[in-house]
Parts: structure tokens; C-alpha cells; sequence
């Protein structure tokens, strides 16, 4: 009887952590499942801050998208070619200014000029006349 009560006692020394490594495991394993399927709530908060930037990203990819027509960079282009036509015309119409102001300028010139030469002529008769005059004068 000696060797069974020595051999229950061998066994309860190795049985009893083991059954107490055992309620522990399960324990932690619960613990774990419940982790699982409850996730705290710094997970919860990650995942909606990578749901906001997933939508995030939709609409910039959205808004930049050149084939869609409201989105910035077809804005964008749409309105640089308005410029560049405006600037065209703004070109086209700087170079018509600039023709009919060079062929007024012309006209002016050649008005100004023939003013001075009649006034060239109308000197001389003037001087042709005041020597009528003084010659009229003198005889």
C-alpha cells in the first residue's frame, strides 16, 4: 500500500499544476476568442480611420480623373483652353490696334505734312505779295 499512496502522490504532484496550467490556458484561450470576436476599441477606431481614408482616396481619385467631367483636372483643362482662346483673340485684336494704329499714325503724318507744305507754299505767296507790296510802295 506503501507504493500506491507514494504513486497517488507522484501523480497529484504532476496532475495538480497541470490540471491549474490547463484552467489557466483555457481561460487565456477565452479571453483571446472574446478578443476575437469583440475586438477592443482601439481596433475599432483603426478601422473606421482606414474606412475615412479609403473614401478619401475615392473622391480625390474621383475629383482627379480627367474623363470625368466634373472632376479638378477636366475643370482645369477646360478652363486653360478657354484662356488660350481669349489670349488669342486678345493677340489678334492687340495686332489689329496696332495696324490701324500704325496706318493713323501714317495718315497723320502725311496730313501733317502736306499742312506744312501749304503752309510752305501759302509762306512764299505771302512773301511774293509783301514785295508786290513794299515795291508798290516804294514806286
Amino acid at each position: 500500500m506503501g507504493y500506491v499512496s507514494a504513486f497517488a502522490t507522484l501523480l497529484l504532484t504532476f496532475l495538480r499544476p497541470s490540471a491549474r496550467f490547463y484552467q489557466y490556458l483555457a481561460t487565456r484561450l477565452a479571453i483571446i476568442r472574446q478578443e476575437i470576436q469583440y475586438p477592443r476599441e482601439d481596433v475599432w477606431e483603426l478601422r473606421g480611420r482606414v474606412s475615412q481614408l479609403e473614401s478619401t482616396a475615392q473622391a480625390l481619385e474621383r475629383q482627379l480623373d480627367p474623363d470625368q467631367e466634373d472632376s479638378l483636372v477636366s475643370i482645369h483643362k477646360t478652363e486653360w483652353e478657354r484662356l488660350r482662346r481669349e489670349t488669342a483673340q486678345l493677340r489678334a485684336n492687340l495686332e489689329q490696334l496696332q495696324t490701324s494704329n500704325d496706318t493713323a499714325h501714317q495718315r497723320l503724318a502725311r496730313e501733317a505734312e502736306a499742312a506744312i507744305a501749304q503752309l510752305t507754299e501759302d509762306s512764299k505767296i505771302l512773301n511774293h505779295v509783301r514785295e508786290i507790296i513794299r515795291f508798290w510802295k516804294q514806286a
